[in-house]
């Protein structure tokens, strides 16, 4: 694949490390890094009483899911609270 004469100075740039990261990016990255640091602290723990027959319903769906079965219902829960999940009317 042929370059460029702009795509040429540009990689010229970057092998040489003549660029850099914009500071706006930058910002946004930390603050995505900071949220991400922040959502994955668990800072409060329950315990809840299922049926037999929900829980084992509940560990194959999180075993199809690739997910062990406390982190699919964290994750359903959030999923719920966030409003990404609707309550169906009867």
């Amino acid at each position: 694949m042929k370059l460029d004469l702009e795509e040429e100075m540009i990689l010229s740039n970057f092998n040489e490390g003549k660029l850099n990261q914009s500071k706006k990016k930058k910002t946004l990255l930390d603050e995505a890094k900071a949220a991400a640091d922040e959502y994955q602290v668990k800072s409060e723990r329950i315990n809840i009483r299922l049926s037999r027959f929900d829980l084992d319903h509940i560990k194959r769906v999180a075993a199809q899911e690739g997910l062990p079965y406390q982190t699919f219902i964290a994750s359903v829960l959030h999923r719920y609270t966030m409003g990404y999940i609707k309550n169906k009317t009867l």
